[in-house]
């Protein structure tokens, strides 16, 4: 099993195809992220939404306009997954274990998931695609449920991508 260490980083960190989390991470003082990178896990000094909130503006867009676009197309559901860009034609989506403001929650991101098992009745261990382990508190079904919806909001994106562009 890979150990990575912790590094720190400066405010504009910016999520990727090589960022597989954002777990929420509740200190005396504040409240920070750990990141979970391909290759490292980084404490960023922000809360994840902020993270998200920025990397949608880097890529043109803002964390309301995707809301309401994977709201759009999954029916309005809570803890609606997010197609956040479009990196080398394929969609990043991050997936919410709970409302996108709670302490409790975590962003997985869908081309980060490995594996998932139920650790209890209400925490699932998500096994990332660098072998590390990250547990959630949310149930396995209610994971399962929401990489369903990742797994579609992905294939309506991609599938829209090729009819804009061509392919």
């Amino acid at each position: 099993r890979m150990r990575l260490q912790i590094s720190t980083v400066n405010q504009n960190f910016i999520i990727s195809s090589t960022t597989l989390a954002l777990q929420t991470i509740q200190t005396e003082h504040r409240i920070k992220t750990l990141v979970y990178e391909r290759n490292e896990r980084i404490m960023h000094p922000r809360k994840p939404l902020h993270i998200v909130r920025g990397s949608c503006h880097f890529y043109g867009t803002s964390y309301q306009v995707t809301t309401a676009n994977a709201k759009k197309f999954l029916a309005n559901r809570k803890k609606t997954p997010i197609v956040l860009a479009f990196e080398h034609g394929i969609p990043i989506v991050l997936i919410p274990t709970h409302a996108a403001s709670s302490l409790l929650n975590t962003w997985i991101c869908l081309h980060g998931i490995k594996n998932i098992k139920a650790a209890n009745e209400v925490e699932t261990i998500i096994q990332l695609t660098n072998n590390q382990t990250i547990t959630v508190f949310a149930s396995e079904a209610s994971i399962s449920r929401q990489i369903a919806l990742a797994y579609l909001l992905k294939r309506e994106y991609t599938e829209r991508f090729q009819q804009f562009s061509g392919v």
